[in-house]
């Protein structure tokens, strides 16, 4: 064959070729064969020299057809959803059953300090070799060997055909460790954004932590300490009922308390809102059940929590995740849902625990679901993908929409 690649293309061209150089052969030689058959003198070395004819190009059409297959069956194998080393050992098993001697060859595969081979696979002085490269960088080898000697031919006694097929070889492996190489690195790309996003997450609640615990501790108690002492003035001022001038203090004083009490209870809430000391205290499903309070109180909502269980066995870490998820989820509602109910499943099933929130609102729609705009819903994702969980919504117009979230147990 005149081609430099062995690809499947060209190796069924010349299958094609071959084929119908046979047929043209037996079309010619079958008619003479039958004419000399009957003649008293037939002509011996031209009626064998069409037969030996025949029989080589029948035998290069095998070896073609054993090329052509060993290329289709490497590149199912590459494509399988199987480790590499199991790949490359069923690999060298198909190499051998596609060269001249099957019975008498083995192979090796060299590849980034690891060594893959046939059983009876040794060096010998019969050797056809093809390095793979990959990025310019040489990364392995590849080795075919016959174990005993034979007739010569393009290569020592390999076939021009082999060299070839082994050059395809090595090209095929090539893309299948670039392709691996690609996947790793995108793979531990996505890790490390997904330990960033976790990272960035944690040092969020931390901080939401420390501000909580500052306007609880510190502002919470000078406004408290403060209300008390506008109360002792209010009640000396009271006193001197005497003067009248008192009274628009008294009023004024008056108001600053309430003043002070608005302020305490905004602090509260927002110490509250920051971080939920029921979460850390009793647990998220406590907290999920705070939560539905608040959100009827603030809403007039209703909300429902169906439950079963107990106590939700996930870490704190995870669960300050899931009670952001549930707590946007139903800020969500407020806003977008036009929603009279919702209905707030907690269950578990095998190994996961799962947190359905339906509503009977407007029913989100499908393009708001993957919108760039749409940055609570990407939130709510970006906190599941963190624990390794599934955050699904879906909306149907008229009917609400519902949220499923799927937790694996760790």
């Amino acid at each position: 064959m005149g081609f430099d690649k062995c690809t499947k293309d060209e190796l069924i061209k010349e299958i094609n070729r071959l084929n119908k150089k046979v047929n043209k052969l037996e079309a010619s030689a079958i008619p003479r064969l039958q004419k000399q058959k009957f003649q008293k003198s037939p002509n011996t070395r031209k009626q064998n020299n069409i037969k030996e004819s025949l029989r080589k190009i029948s035998h290069a059409l095998g070896e073609r057809g054993k090329e052509l297959s060993c290329l289709y069956s490497i590149s199912n194998i590459l494509n399988e959803s199987i480790p590499p080393e199991k790949a490359f050992h069923k690999i060298l098993k198909v190499i051998i059953q596609s060269y001249q001697y099957p019975e008498i060859t083995a192979a090796r595969l060299l590849m980034n300090e690891s060594e893959y081979k046939t059983n009876k696979f040794e060096k010998t002085k019969w050797v056809q070799s093809c390095s793979i490269y990959a990025n310019k960088k040489k990364i392995g080898e590849l080795e075919v060997v016959y174990l005993e000697k034979r007739p010569d031919a393009f290569e020592g006694p390999f076939l021009k055909e082999e060299r070839h097929l082994i050059n395809s070889i090595a090209q095929l492996l090539t893309q299948f460790v670039v392709r691996k190489q690609t996947e790793l690195e995108l793979q531990e790309s996505r890790e490390q954004l997904k330990n960033f996003a976790a990272h960035l997450q944690t040092i969020r609640e931390e901080e939401r932590v420390y501000i909580s615990r500052e306007l609880h501790d510190n502002l919470g108690q000078s406004l408290t300490a403060l209300k008390i002492d506008l109360f002792r003035i209010l009640k000396k001022l009271s006193d001197e009922k005497e003067n009248s001038n008192l009274n628009y203090v008294i009023d004024q004083t008056q108001e600053m308390v309430h003043l002070v009490d608005s302020i305490i209870q905004s602090v509260r809430t927002i110490a509250r809102e920051l971080r939920p000391r029921v979460l850390d205290d009793l647990g998220l499903l406590s907290a999920v059940e705070w939560q539905i309070k608040e959100f009827v109180k603030r809403s007039g909502i209703k909300c429902q929590l169906i439950s079963s269980l107990n106590n939700i066995d996930i870490n704190k870490v995870h669960s300050i995740g899931i009670f952001r998820i549930i707590q946007e989820s139903l800020t969500n509602v407020i806003r977008h849902s036009d929603a009279t109910n919702v209905i707030i499943k907690i269950y578990e099933k095998t190994d996961k625990t799962l947190i359905e929130i339906e509503d009977n609102g407007c029913g989100i729609k499908q393009s708001d679901i993957f919108s760039s705009k749409s940055l609570g819903l990407l939130g709510m994702r970006e906190r599941a993908l963190i624990f390794g969980g599934d955050f699904i919504i879906k909306g149907t117009e008229g009917k609400g929409t519902k949220i499923l979230l799927t937790i694996p147990k760790i």
